[in-house]
């Protein structure tokens, strides 16, 4: 999130900086788990220091499962009052909220954290401060920052660092200050917290089933609003898609003596803002009817990085993409390809520019309608008879 356009802040205008939170001083537990032994760790307050006055009031007793009273101190309200801005870093870690052998059953920040986030966004509303909160965490949180359609009660922006590893300090404040714009997108869908109470935790189903209200899992099923897409990630600045577009052709050697159709991809990305930085593309396609007959609602079918586009810099993309990238798992767990009419987008939006591309003009095995799952579909294209796939 960057609510108001909050970041980055300017290292002329904000010199003074609280920065509070279970996080703040976090060293080990950016390693996450299944780490080696680093030389050094740069936490959120030391690596801030290089760019503002911090004042970091988070003392040992303010952890992740700490009551909010040893968090939001007095040392820590006085701190906020004095700021120029202020930093929170909260989240969770992989010794006591996500790890091996232990299932979350809340996708929210633990009660005190949950609590300490409340008080300083009202503090930092009240000051007239603006806020960043920092999450550190391997998985999915809800911060439940209740978004309205005119957005948030209070400024707020938002960077998830996951577990950032040795220099994660330096690397979170880089990104606050705008130092870094190359940031990534989110390689998972964010569900809300209402997501536990509907899908049980050891149902392992992908596809939705309509009959038992079951929405399914991850961006290739999932029926319901997620909290965050997956593939939602921001950054400084605007880059622009200029132009989009895709079509079938025959690949120019086809092996054995059979034609091979390809698809040609063609986008071009301008950057109008002022900073600098990275733009990653997504390309998406829903194939012929999409979530249906077991089928997928869109599949993640290529992705690039552009790497350091200048202020009014236009980049191309030219890709070819082989035949099996359009392929489905049928219901024997078999690849085939889905032959018939594509939908492709570039982004995580679904309403974002589109081209269409008919896989079925140069197939030499057309498929009918629902042949990958053999259901029948009725006059209006819905499933006559949901079939209980996994």
């Amino acid at each position: 999130e960057n609510d108001a356009g909050l970041l980055p802040w300017s290292d002329e205008k904000v010199k003074t900086l609280a920065v509070l939170g279970p996080h703040a001083k976090a060293t080990v537990a950016m390693k996450g788990n299944y780490a080696g032994t680093p030389p050094f760790l740069i936490s959120p307050c030391v690596g801030l220091a290089a760019y503002a006055d911090v004042d970091c009031t988070s003392p040992p007793s303010c952890t992740v499962t700490s009551p909010v009273g040893q968090c939001w101190t007095t040392e820590a309200m006085a701190a906020v009052a004095k700021s120029d801005a202020i930093v929170l870093a909260v989240g969770l870690d992989s010794s006591t909220q996500e790890y091996e052998g232990h299932d979350r059953e809340d996708l929210r920040l633990p009660e005190g954290q949950r609590q300490l986030l409340a008080m300083v966004r009202a503090a930092a509303r009240k000051a007239g401060k603006p806020l960043a909160v920092v999450l550190l965490s391997g998985s999915v949180v809800d911060l439940e920052l209740e978004k309205g359609d005119r957005g948030f009660a209070a400024p707020v922006a938002v960077l998830w660092a996951g577990y950032p590893g040795q220099a994660g300090g330096a690397a979170i404040a880089s990104a606050l200050f705008g130092h870094c714009n190359k940031f990534g997108r989110l390689p998972i869908t964010w569900y809300s917290n209402s997501y536990t109470a509907t899908v049980a935790l050891d149902d392992y189903a992908m596809r939705p089933n309509r009959s038992r209200h079951y929405p399914g899992r991850t961006h290739r099923f999932f029926t319901g609003q997620p909290l965050y897409r997956f593939g939602h990630g921001l950054r400084y600045g605007h880059f622009d898609r200029t132009h989009f577009s895709a079509k079938v052709i025959f690949a120019s050697q086809p092996p054995h003596g059979t034609a091979q159709l390809e698809v040609a991809v063609r986008a071009s990305v301008r950057s109008s803002g002022k900073h600098p930085g990275d733009e990653v593309l997504l390309l998406f396609g829903a194939p012929p009817n999409a979530g249906l007959c077991g089928r997928p609602q869109q599949e993640l079918l290529a992705f690039w990085r552009l790497h350091d586009l200048s202020p009014g810099e236009t980049r191309h993309v030219h890709e070819t993409l082989p035949l099996k990238v359009f392929e489905l798992t049928d219901s024997q767990a078999q690849r085939r390809p889905a032959f018939g009419t594509w939908r492709l987008w570039l982004g995580d939006e679904r309403g974002a520019a589109t081209s269409t591309i008919d896989l079925d003009l140069l197939s030499s095995e057309p498929l009918s309608e629902g042949a990958l799952w053999n259901c029948e579909l009725d006059v209006d294209g819905l499933e006559k008879s949901p079939q209980e796939v996994v």
